[in-house]
């Protein structure tokens, strides 16, 4: 019986994964159980086995038929293997979760009295026969529980062995009982981040906004003293801001309650915009428990962020090729003399066949276009103190498109290399959030004047989305995309098992885009007139 796309049930109740490969008229199928009567287990497992499936396919065009299925089988086998000890691990983990908590929830006692309280003998038997799966679950959970990283902490300072656990109430609380401002620990919290380099610049800036409106808003309570009541209120108060109120003269001097309360006909925040201030008040109260400065030990946050209406999440739309023609008929791409500013020319085509963010491209130098190699590639790193990245998934190498190439990019590259500039684009002035800053605006003042259908729910991200959605349109599998973007995975699980596409297929790729249309009639005439930033460029 089918259940969905790759996926049957036997009789006797067991998934299987199957995938019809079809090549030169002729049909070979691969079928691998998934040792599961579960259906929605099923269906996650065949969902990550077609995408690796399907990579292979879009790798292998030219291999024998009988050859690919037997790669195919045996990758596929031992994804599966990977996978099934995956699951494993997660449901000892769901097991265990109420043992687990108790140790996470009280390790800062724990920790005190390791060498005074027998209750540490009454929790080993749960570690020493579940060691290896709940290492492995914690691993697998990492990145959306952070928290559980105080479990590795408890198991090594108790080295851990049976009999039920004790109540909650049986350790004594005994973590400070100084309570500290919420301002404070969000400081701290701050700090934290910064120095261990898991923030970029502007993290900090988004968490100095948010600190700096939530502690007026709520008035800068003990961190020990913020209740769920407390939460209800800031809500109330976060969902009738306007947006941008700094702008309007009438808000002037106000406080933030003041303006929630006088704002009746400006629009107000999005329910994303509040959440993401929720989100950071629930990682500081979070840290804040962990750190003993706060001893109730649920989260008054949880639970309680607006619901996100999915039509408004994203709410930029991708340019179609009707507004693509308009916009790169523009005499700033037409006009045979050259700019003065050449990022004004290049950053946008290569926006249109990169996919590539505004910052991404704006802080490229001169080393990061690597124009040698068998397929000439772009860099997108953050290798240089000045260039920023918006997480691990951006730094990537996308191929150069032909089409970049015929424009005259790779022309424009060693011309710049010719004239000893670091910087690919030595015109572009650094700005408040970085050398994207200044181009993203004028690009926003040049595409409001144009006549394109919702423009106001355009911007330079949308050639990002146009270049997912053109893909996707054409049947590419999204997690090459993803890896052209600089985009986290969207399955968590083939993010985990995937491998990363080669150069060859990357080109294939985005050489699939309909975009030469566009663009064939646009060249480069090789002169460079720069007109130097105001500050200093090349350091």
């Amino acid at each position: 019986m089918t259940y969905a796309n790759y996926l049957i049930r036997r009789p006797s109740g067991i998934y299987y994964f199957r995938f019809t490969i079809t090549r030169n008229g002729l049909k070979r199928e691969v079928k691998l159980s998934l040792h599961t009567r579960r259906k929605l287990t099923a269906l996650n497992k065949s969902t990550i086995l077609a995408n690796s499936l399907k990579l292979i396919l879009l790798s292998e065009r030219t291999m024998p038929l009988e050859a690919l299925l037997e790669k195919a089988k045996t990758k596929l086998a031992l994804q599966l293997n990977s996978i099934n000890e995956n699951d494993e691990a997660l449901e000892t983990l769901n097991r265990f979760k109420h043992e687990i908590d108790w140790v996470r929830d009280h390790y800062p006692e724990l920790f005190a009295a390791a060498d005074e309280t027998n209750n540490l003998e009454e929790i080993r038997a749960i570690y020493q026969a579940n060691y290896s799966g709940v290492e492995q679950a914690k691993k697998t959970l990492f990145q959306q529980h952070q928290e559980l990283e105080h479990i590795s902490t408890a198991q090594t300072v108790l080295n851990i062995t049976s009999a039920p656990l004790p109540a909650h109430d049986v350790v004594p609380d005994i973590r400070p009982s100084n309570s500290l401002p919420l301002s404070k620990c969000w400081e701290l919290y701050s700090q934290e981040m910064i120095d261990s380099g898991n923030w970029r610049a502007s993290s900090e800036k988004e968490y100095a906004r948010g600190k700096s409106l939530i502690t007026e808003i709520t008035n800068d309570p003990e961190i020990d003293s913020i209740t769920k009541p407390i939460i209800s209120e800031l809500k109330t108060i976060l969902i009738k801001l306007p947006a941008n109120h700094k702008k309007f003269r009438e808000f002037k001097g106000m406080s933030y309650r003041e303006v929630a309360q006088a704002n009746t006909d400006r629009k107000r925040l999005t329910a994303q915009t509040a959440n993401k201030y929720l989100r950071q008040l629930k990682a500081v109260i979070g840290w804040s428990i962990n750190q003993g400065y706060r001893k109730e030990s649920p989260n008054p946050v949880t639970g309680m962020l607006f619901k996100e209406n999915p039509d408004k999440q994203n709410t930029r739309h991708p340019f179609y090729l009707d507004d693509l023609k308009i916009i790169f008929t523009q005499p700033r791409f037409t006009d045979k003399q050259s700019p003065s500013k050449p990022h004004i020319f290049w950053v946008p085509i290569l926006a249109l066949y990169t996919g590539a963010r505004i910052t991404e491209l704006c802080q490229l130098r001169v080393e990061n276009i690597l124009d040698n190699e068998e397929i000439p590639l772009i860099e997108i790193t953050d290798s240089h103190p000045e260039q920023q990245l918006k997480n691990t998934h951006s730094k990537r190498a996308i191929p150069i498109h032909p089409e970049l190439i015929r424009i005259g990019f790779i022309d424009y590259v060693n011309e710049i290399r010719s004239r000893n500039y670091d910087w690919l684009f030595p015109d572009i002035t650094k700005g408040p959030d970085g050398r994207g800053h200044y181009p993203s605006k004028r690009f926003s003042e040049f595409k409001d004047n144009l006549n394109i259908k919702n423009i106001d729910r355009k911007t330079f991200h949308s050639f990002r989305h146009s270049l997912s959605y053109y893909l996707k349109n054409a049947h590419v599998v999204e997690a090459i995309t993803d890896e052209i973007t600089g985009h986290a995975p969207q399955g968590e699980s083939y993010g985990r098992y995937g491998d990363t596409s080669l150069p060859q297929t990357m080109l294939e790729t985005i050489e699939l885009l309909p975009y030469p249309d566009v663009t064939t009639h646009l060249r480069w005439n090789g002169k460079i007139r720069i007109k130097k930033p105001h500050s200093k460029q090349n350091e």
